[in-house]
């Protein structure tokens, strides 16, 4: 089997059950369709049972948190590679037969990790047709740093090696807490692990429509934090955070990275250095009455007026924040990035 769609579903409605039966739609010979239901929805559930078929594994459980959903559905996959599809998306029938032609073209160099192509990205009302540029650059660096650059920097939706995938989602459950930056940093790491074959064809449309209104990506990050028994206060650390964990996955804690010292180091200065930049724009309204909210503060000003970096330090401050919702998180963290 050469390439595994992987929909990890939690959406009710015929809407969503038509986007199924799309993608099921799909399978063949060389393409399995694997669909991880957690919706709980028993209508849902009765319309899956019906799209049962040859080299489709179309599974309903029960409710779970997405990221549970996410590995589940990925550890049925077989295919060599893996790709992830949202329930609010669409995949091109179109573009299969030439990611199939693209796959065989770059299965046996293991400099190149993944395969993707155009997408239309749907949001505020508005279609626009896009691509990342230059992630087939020989350098790491030079991958990452075109990656950051771009305006919506996630590429699951792309055939990432099923191998790397799996090696990569491990590290991912290992970290202490997952936040709702995770697939970002998966990304650099993937990233750092080889070159990406672009297709000039459209692959996929991305639906932003859930995000519209103004608070609702707020919503989505505060749950990450409190799901992960942390204040929702860190909300307001999270570009820092990101900056630290992203920084750290890449040049230490990472450990199969095909890269060099000198080229981690390189790789990891300049995520970090995207990141911290992003932190210092991002506007931290006060609220001196909460502990929490008093703390991110003070946290934040601190590390905004720092003249240099003491990565232990930061890890310092950011684990005693965390242990002040949960002593043992906090201590959790230290252990584990230190």
């Amino acid at each position: 089997m050469k390439l595994s769609f992987v929909m990890c579903s939690n959406r009710k409605g015929l809407a969503t059950i038509a986007r199924v039966a799309n993608l099921a739609a799909l399978a063949s010979d060389d393409v399995e369709i694997v669909v991880h239901d957690n919706s709980g929805d028993p209508e849902k559930q009765d319309f899956l049972a019906k799209m049962q078929g040859p080299n489709r594994k179309i599974v309903s459980v029960n409710p779970c948190s997405s990221w549970e959903n996410m590995v589940q559905a990925v550890a049925l996959a077989t295919g060599d590679y893996i790709f992830e599809v949202g329930d609010d998306d669409d995949v091109s029938s179109f573009s299969i037969p030439p990611f199939l032609k693209a796959i065989d073209e770059i299965d046996a160099d293991p400099s190149y990790v993944m395969v993707n192509g155009f997408y239309i990205i749907e949001a505020g009302g508005q279609s626009a047709l896009y691509a990342y540029e230059n992630l087939d650059s020989p350098s790491p660096a030079g991958r990452v740093a075109s990656f950051l650059s771009s305006p919506y920097c996630v590429l699951t939706f792309s055939a990432i090696r099923r191998s790397l995938r799996s090696n990569i989602d491990a590290f991912s459950r290992s970290m202490p807490f997952r936040f709702a930056y995770l697939d970002q940093i998966q990304s650099a790491l993937w990233l750092c692990s080889g070159r990406v074959r672009r297709m000039d064809r459209l692959t996929y449309a991305y639906d932003l429509q859930n995000w519209a209104s103004p608070d609702r990506g707020r919503k989505a990050d505060l749950r990450f934090f409190t799901d992960a028994g942390v204040d929702a206060s860190a909300l307001r650390l999270k570009e820092l955070i990101n900056a630290f964990e992203g920084a750290k996955a890449i040049t230490q804690k990472y450990a199969e990275l095909p890269l060099t010292t000198d080229q981690r180091l390189d790789v990891g200065r300049a995520w970090f250095g995207h990141k911290f930049e992003r932190f210092c724009r991002t506007s931290i309204p006060d609220n001196p009455a909460a502990l929490f909210d008093r703390e991110s503060v003070a946290l934040a000003d601190k590390w905004r007026a720092a003249s240099e970096f003491d990565f232990r330090a930061l890890l310092t401050d950011l684990s005693d924040f965390f242990a002040l919702s949960d002593p043992a998180a906090g201590q959790q963290y230290y252990d584990f990035w230190k």
